[in-house]
């Protein structure tokens, strides 16, 4: 029988799902992934976890919607075929139940399950692994290795833009969702301790505008080119957006600024390669919000993966 599972169509949330669709394709005949057509969305070809991806127009996603509508956030038998509408909210709502908190010292700590986990639930298997299944080829590498060879030695890339988050104004958080945007004064003081050490470049999707930092910027890079560039790279350090997911993907040494939502629902240590969280979210050892992370924090976690 064949399984359908539509999925997000941002790119992290999208990611999340990819655990629990290779448990689900162990026990399917046919596997077929629906994803949004945004240009972020390639990054699914050729994807072992599926046996087909369908790229689908905002209104196509609508009719799958409404046609298995039965099956939100859960897997059904609709006209001879099992179909699961992932739900994110609800993934987030099971894992904030199954939240346990614990005392170290003055802190109260939050632990909680992946959101990969509670997508997984929703298409009906467990998983023992919250590793996002992504595959790159040699034409991603091909294309990641010349624009390597125009960036320096060693090469931090940087992650500062999130279109899912409010603005910053006079350097405070403002609107909602929380804020998970680092201060453009923020990043140059990050690359002004680090400049002399390493060479910096900043990642940004099409038609976003960059943040006014001392380092080039690499916008609207196909994102296969990215993803392949962020394993060339020696450092890849983000704020939690969807090149934070990339990275953990294609087991990058990686620096994870979290604040707005807890590490432990992200899972950001899910990368192979070497790994530090710089964690401001409410209920870690230093809650307080992206205002609270300082330069120094930042430039400490870069060493410790580069080392």
């Amino acid at each position: 029988m064949r399984t359908l599972v539509i999925n997000h169509n941002l790119l992290g949330d999208a990611l999340f799902a990819t655990p629990g669709l290779a448990k689900l394709k162990e026990t399917t005949q046919e596997l077929v992934m629906v994803v949004g057509y945004e240009p972020h969305n390639d990054i699914f070809e050729g994807t072992p976890c599926v046996d087909k991806v369908l790229r689908a127009t905002g209104e196509q996603t609508e009719q799958l919607r409404r046609k298995y509508s039965a099956s939100q956030g859960k897997m059904v038998v609709v006209d001879t075929i099992n179909a699961c509408i992932l739900d994110i909210n609800r993934a987030f709502s099971l894992a904030q139940q199954q939240t346990r908190f614990e005392r170290l010292g003055s802190h109260l700590i939050q632990t909680s399950p992946h959101l990969s986990e509670a997508l997984a639930a929703q298409m009906g298997v467990s998983i023992d692994s919250t590793h996002y299944h992504v595959k790159l080829d040699e034409r991603d590498f091909d294309a990641a290795k010349v624009l390597r060879s125009t960036l320096g030695t060693p090469l931090v890339l940087c992650a500062a833009l999130s279109s899912s988050c409010a603005s910053r104004k006079d350097g405070k958080d403002s609107g909602n969702p929380p804020n998970k945007m680092l201060s453009a004064d923020t990043w140059n003081q990050i690359v002004s301790l680090l400049g002399h050490e390493v060479s910096f470049a900043f990642l940004g999707g099409p038609g976003e505008e960059p943040l006014k930092v001392d380092a080039p910027w690499l916008i609207g890079y196909p994102i296969r080119t990215v993803a392949a560039l962020c394993k060339l790279a020696d450092a890849v350090v983000s704020i939690d957006t969807g090149i934070m997911h990339v990275a953990q993907a294609v087991d990058a040494n990686l620096v994870a600024i979290c604040a707005a939502v807890l590490s432990t629902l992200t899972s950001c240590c899910a990368t192979g390669g070497k790994y530090h969280c710089v964690d401001h979210s409410l209920h870690s050892t230093t809650p307080g919000g992206i205002s609270t992370i300082d330069a120094s924090e930042v430039v400490d976690g870069i060493r410790k993966v580069l080392c």
